[in-house]
């Protein structure tokens, strides 16, 4: 069980869609740079082989020790990217509360969590262009929030965020408690790092 939702404050097990159209994605990081090697390029390494010291094996060691440390350095869990200093507001706050607390730190999605500090909703920027001065989060917030496990693998969320078309995703450890969020923000970062690195592989 790696997706939960959350409906007033009761968590339930999100039965998984078939997802597999997703998983032609990934063949868009893969490095093309293949093909024949060149005499002149042949010519090259054979030379270096031919002559390998102690200091060009030394930078072979050191390369291949560089490429595994920043394999390992890679995320691939909800909680190595999550942003944990969630800003969350209570059901009972007002329309203009949710607007100013948007606006103070420039985000476009705040969870909302009852007197027991769980998570009962989410509020998105969108939700407010829609509502009125007049209203409570209560009455604004989508109160059926799908959550994610911190445990949860990156690619099953960024294929779950495409295909309910989330812009984010409240993360929550075993207990159930709110931990972090990952956004659509946060998995372009993610996509963009591993396309910096795809030669490594």
């Amino acid at each position: 069980m790696s997706f939960i939702v959350s409906f007033k404050g009761q968590f339930k097990p999100y039965p998984l869609p078939d997802l597999s159209h997703y998983d032609r994605v990934h063949n868009v990081y893969k490095s093309k740079k293949t093909g024949p090697i060149k005499d002149d390029e042949a010519g090259r390494d054979s030379h270096f082989e031919s002559g390998k010291s102690g200091a060009s094996a030394g930078i072979s060691a050191y390369k291949k020790s560089d490429k595994e440390f920043k394999k390992e350095k890679i995320p691939h869990q909800a909680r190595d990217l999550m942003s944990t200093n969630v800003k969350v507001m209570s059901e009972q706050a007002s329309y203009q509360d949710a607007i100013e607390l948007l606006k103070k730190h420039g985000f476009r999605h705040i969870p909302v969590i009852n007197n027991e500090n769980s998570l009962v909703g989410i509020v998105s920027e969108k939700d407010l262009l829609t509502a009125n001065n007049t209203q409570r989060v209560s009455q604004i917030m989508s109160d059926k929030v799908l959550t994610c496990l911190d445990t949860t693998r990156l690619q099953d969320i960024a294929k779950i965020m495409l295909h309910e078309k989330l812009g984010a995703l409240p993360v929550v450890n075993e207990k159930f408690i709110l931990v972090g969020i990952v956004t659509q923000t946060d998995i372009l970062h993610f996509v963009t790092n591993i396309m910096s690195i795809n030669d490594l592989f």
